[in-house]
């Protein structure tokens, strides 16, 4: 029999302490690392419950976890890092939980505990995190929201290729007519640097993407996890990964603003800086401004403040004070510039009204609001106001913006004014700079993680290193070694059994919103990118046991347009993502990966206000979204690719899965179970993508349950099929 030894940490010495054990208890320990019963589990090792002996050691360790009048006692939410040894020898790392305690007489007796796999702890360390999350207190890819930077964005890349702005519209349907031009419309032909000529993509017609490589290092930063980003799937020679982009898009429509329904848009003046003197018998003040201001030094109370935007106003006063002073005034104007259609409102949010507004105007528009005098000074406001724009035009730019505070009174007699004004409102525009943060889509980093793992069949695993290897299931068990285990089996035990727990499998992204992939689906009677039986594939046979397997990514699919001149039909090497629903609408997505490919375009296209105020300027390159690189796809199904137009059968399905579920399938698969009593040397070396040998025969392993005193192990495994 060997010593098994179970350490966990102490977390108020943060050192190894050892648990007593039960001399009778036996130790069962099971490990998978894709059980073929459930190929969509990830982030899987193992786990197993077990009990332990209430001693005295142990009542401490767990800090008599039983008193529930020990308020500082053992924290059971939390799992805390523990060792299995075998003689000594470290066999597994991982974490142990309490599940509760058993009592007699009133007396602790018993802790029930369970141990978990290393992998467990990127659940635990992930938790609720969201990708938002993960960015919130990274600066370092936020940028200019303009035509300059947006524009090198799509032709190249920003930061090093960190970032890019892929031709996909949140609003606008672009095409290429070499006929004619027209002012502001989305015609990506150049016709020339003229007012009348200023056409093309409209910057804010863009919102940015950020290569996923950028994510796993955000994990590595903000948590204890360390992914290995030198090796494996998520190396960067690896260009099926590299090339990754996600698509910042939070909302529909314009980049990061919400509909007040349909499409209208709001936009609240949160910065109102820079004020300067405007006039005035006094000679002008700026805010805060006090009652008397420049008058009576000893008279501090405040009348007007600007706080984030907002315009903290005070109730004005008439009396006596020195002589006599009353009828005051406190008055604002706000004037804004615009060539979009809009309309301008001041909110009171004290009370959520409307004090002053004008709507549907365009040009140069000004809206006033005062307050009423009254007959005594309350230092609190009685007046918070903010000021609003909506539009329903999703690239409104304010060209100008001013505020103005008159303030006066009367003061021995005499009436005293002073004017304040800014004209550094902010923003100007529905977004002027990209927080990268604010722009993420909406989505936790597990569930992320976990659609990418489905996406390419990847498995994770620790290292020595403690850094999380990712490799595909294929390179995985290509990795392991062969191990003869003839020696050890129990000749007189052997089940074959019938592998396939299910009739077939389904790879699935979420339901499609956007026009041209709702109009694949009505056409072609399924869904565009997904693969909804494998046996369809070549190599996959048929069976009628069980019932249908779906593997869903949280993730969406778009299809991309490609451009042809309307003028002639000819092919410009430009392909564009449209985002609206099928009415043609703006339309908010799942998250959106796709392969980012900088292409030519063969005659140039034209970008708005590129060549100066109201002067396009052409460009050639630009980032195209793809759905393929090279021949590999992100389709789970062998799909026509929307640029070349030919098939490209390279699928994630025939990349990632295909030998795997191929040899499931296959009329000559079985799942053998046998026992094994396998010794110390060898379960302190192998790994379950090694390959076992039994009488001569190959196989891989499924599943291993083992006794950890004595090594006996029921084994599950499936006979090694050669795929061509």
């Amino acid at each position: 029999m060997r010593e098994v030894q179970i350490i966990v940490v102490n977390p108020n010495s943060g050192n190894y302490e050892r648990l007593e054990l039960f001399k009778d208890e036996t130790i069962l320990l099971t490990q998978t690392i894709q059980n073929a019963r459930d190929i969509g589990s990830i982030f899987t090792d193992f786990s197993q419950s077990f009990t332990l002996p209430a001693s005295k050691s142990n009542n401490i360790l767990f800090e008599f976890y039983y008193n529930s009048d020990i308020e500082t006692g053992f924290n059971a939410n939390d799992k805390r890092s523990a060792q299995i040894l075998l003689n000594g020898s470290l066999f597994r790392k991982g974490f142990l939980a309490l599940d509760g305690v058993e009592l007699k007489q009133n007396n602790p007796f018993s802790y029930k505990v369970t141990f978990f796999g290393e992998t467990v702890d990127i659940k635990k360390q992930l938790k609720d995190l969201t990708l938002r999350n993960l960015f919130e207190a990274y600066t370092a890819l936020n940028h200019t929201y303009d035509v300059s930077t947006v524009s090198q964005g799509l032709v190249t890349s920003l930061f090093n290729g960190k970032i890019c702005y892929p031709l996909i519209s949140h609003t606008e349907r672009y095409f290429y007519d070499s006929s004619t031009h027209a002012n502001g419309t989305r015609n990506l032909h150049y016709a020339g640097s003229g007012a009348s000529q200023n056409q093309g993509v409209n910057f804010r017609d863009l919102k940015p993407a950020i290569k996923i490589n950028e994510i796993f290092k955000r994990i590595n930063e903000t948590t204890d996890l360390q992914f290995d980003l030198t090796t494996g799937f998520l190396a960067t020679s690896n260009p099926d990964f590299q090339q990754l982009f996600l698509w910042l898009s939070r909302e529909r429509g314009s980049l990061g603003q919400s509909y007040t329904g349909g499409q209208l848009f709001q936009l609240n003046v949160n910065s109102i800086t820079n004020f300067f003197a405007d006039g005035g018998n006094l000679g002008g003040f700026v805010p805060p401004l006090t009652i008397f201001q420049g008058q009576v030094a000893t008279r501090t109370e405040i009348v007007c403040s600007i706080d984030n935007g907002i315009i903290n106003m005070s109730p004005l006063a008439s009396g006596n004070f020195q002589n006599q002073f009353g009828d005051r005034q406190l008055r604002l104007d706000w004037t804004v510039t615009s060539t979009s259609t809009y309309s301008l409102y001041m909110i009171d949010t004290l009370t959520n009204n409307v004090v002053s507004s004008r709507e549907s105007v365009t040009g140069a528009q000004s809206i006033a609001f005062e307050l009423e005098p009254l007959t005594f000074f309350d230092p609190s406001p009685v007046a918070a106001i903010q000021l609003r724009i909506e539009t329903e035009d999703g690239t409104f730019v304010a060209s100008a913006m001013s505020l103005r505070i008159k303030y006066e009174y009367f003061l021995n007699n005499q009436l005293r004014r002073t004017y304040s004004k800014s004209t550094t409102l902010a923003p100007t525009a529905l977004v002027n700079d990209i927080d990268v943060a604010l722009q993420m889509p909406s989505i936790k980093v597990l569930d992320f993680l976990t659609g990418m793992f489905k996406m390419f069949n990847l498995t994770a695993f620790f290292q020595q290193d403690n850094t999380i290897a990712v490799q595909t299931l294929d390179s995985y068990y290509n990795g392991g070694v062969q191990r003869d285990i003839t020696d050890y089996v129990d000749v007189d035990k052997k089940n074959v059994n019938y592998p396939i727990p299910y009739q077939e499998i389904a790879f699935r992204y979420e339901k499609p919103k956007t026009f041209l992939a709702i109009n694949f689906e009505e056409i072609n009677g399924y869904q565009f990118g997904n693969l909804e039986n494998t046996t369809q594939n070549q190599g996959v046979t048929q069976t009628d046991r069980g019932k249908k397997y779906v593997v869903k990514l949280p993730f969406e699919k778009m299809i991309y347009e490609p451009l042809f001149d309307q003028n002639g039909a000819t092919a410009q090497n430009i392909l564009y993502g449209y985002t609206v629903d099928k009415d043609q609408n703006p339309v908010a997505v799942m998250p959106l990966i796709f392969y980012r490919r900088n292409t030519n375009s063969i005659n140039g296209y034209s970008i708005q206000n590129l060549g100066g105020s109201n002067q396009a300027a052409q460009r050639q390159t630009y980032n195209r979204p793809s759905n393929s690189y090279f021949q590999k796809t992100l389709n789970f199904n062998a799909e026509v690719d929307e640029f070349t137009g030919l098939v490209k059968p390279q699928s994630l399905f025939n990349n990632y899965y295909r030998n795997y579920i191929s040899s499931l399938f296959s009329r000559q698969r079985r799942l053998v179970k046998i026992t094994a009593y396998l010794p110390l040397s060898f379960l302190l070396e192998y790994s379950l993508k090694d390959v076992f040998i039994v009488n001569g025969r190959l196989y891989n392993v499924n599943s291993i349950k083992t006794n950890l005193q004595d090594g006996k192990s029921e084994i599950e495994m499936y006979n090694k099929i050669e795929i061509s």
